[in-house]
């Protein structure tokens, strides 16, 4: 009996001990397995990874070959642009058949090599513009002429980036009218200009005198775009362009559609002499009254009154005024815009830097914000 009780206890140990090492063993196994298929799947990940990075290396460096490549191209073009007009007639100082010999009118034409030149006379260059390069040297065509692409974008590098065409064909269409306006080759000038004007898809009505964002907004609505089209425009026609914008130009309509056509003919015909001269006419028989603060969005004729009262008569001027001084200015003016004051008066301030800085396009951009304010 006793024997029968240590052998059967015997046998129950035993097969306590074999199932704690079996459990001990298959559990370490079943762990071991499982850290090894976690392993597997890091390492498959990151493989993948590493090729993806590869190939995107690989595609980076394509890429920087196939930049390479093109500013190679180019420079080449622009090479060959500079060759190609050193061998054209007007060049050479030879006329082409049928076209006659223009004086010349850059500042080497008239015999002063240091006599700015009106480098607004190209298209695209506005005042803000010619500022900055005339800052630089850059005050004659011959100047501009001589002037790479390059050179230009990094003189320009923080002006307006709103622009009808992209940086670097912009500044070789200068570099050519400007090569064009010191030799006078008027008549070729003018087909440069033309095409510049085609591509861009209107004229910037604001050089003529008394025309600015607001006023050229309003023509352009109207199918007015170019000064072709403004110089044929007869006086009915610019009365009903103009009857809604609620601007004060100071003059009967018959005198300022007078002006106008007259400006937008010599424009048109590549006349900027001429032009100028009559600018010079125009402020010499209506003397300055400062700007025609009536182009910032949501002035008229009343509120411009009430700030020529205060001493605010330019758009710097405006610029440089706080929102509370035009607060005291205006306490008993009607301004109804549908937005608080203060944040009108902000409006007017931003938009009046930018008119005085010559941003037109900038301004006009702005403004169109507010067509339904």
């Amino acid at each position: 009996m006793d024997s029968t009780l240590l052998f059967m206890a015997g046998v129950a140990v035993g097969w306590f001990i074999e199932l704690m090492i079996d459990y001990g063993y298959w559990r370490y196994r079943s762990t071991c397995t499982d850290t090894e298929v976690e392993l597997q799947a890091e390492v498959e990940r990151l493989s993948t990874a590493n090729a993806m990075l590869t190939s995107q290396l690989d595609a980076w460096a394509d890429d920087r070959e196939r930049v390479s490549a093109l500013e190679r191209s180019l420079q080449a073009k622009d090479a060959a642009l500079v060759k190609l007009l050193a061998r054209s007639p007007s060049a050479n100082g030879d006329p082409e058949p049928g076209c006659q010999t223009q004086p010349m009118h850059g500042s080497a034409a008239i015999g002063h090599a240091d006599a700015p030149d009106n480098l607004m006379r190209i298209s695209g260059i506005g005042p803000k513009v010619q500022k900055l390069l005339q800052d630089h040297g850059i005050r004659t065509f011959g100047q501009l002429a001589a002037a790479s692409a390059w050179e230009l974008n990094a003189v320009l590098q923080k002006a307006a980036a709103r622009l009808p065409l992209s940086r670097h064909e912009l500044y070789l269409t200068w570099v050519e009218q400007a090569r064009l306006a010191d030799a006078g080759d008027h008549q070729r000038f003018k087909v440069v200009h033309d095409q510049i004007r085609q591509r861009i898809g209107y004229d910037p009505l604001q050089r003529i005198w008394r025309i600015g964002p607001r006023t050229a907004r309003r023509l352009r609505h109207h199918g007015v775009t170019t000064f072709e089209q403004l110089a044929a425009i007869d006086i009915t026609q610019l009365d009903r362009s103009l009857v809604k914008s609620g601007l004060d130009y100071g003059l009967p309509s018959a005198k300022l559609h007078t002006i106008w056509t007259e400006q937008a003919r010599l424009a048109s015909a590549g006349g900027w002499v001429e032009f100028e001269a009559m600018e010079d006419i125009l402020r010499a028989e209506y003397p300055d009254g400062g700007d025609d603060l009536q182009q910032i969005w949501g002035i008229d004729a009343h509120i411009r009154d009430k700030l020529h009262e205060n001493g605010i008569i330019r758009f710097a001027q405006l610029a440089a005024t706080s929102a509370d001084r035009l607060q005291t200015c205006l306490a008993d003016a009607d301004v109804d815009l549908l937005l608080p004051r203060q944040e009108v008066y902000t409006i007017w301030i931003e938009q009046a830097q930018l008119a005085a800085d010559g941003e037109w396009d900038e301004l006009e951009a702005a403004q169109s914000l507010f067509d339904y304010v």
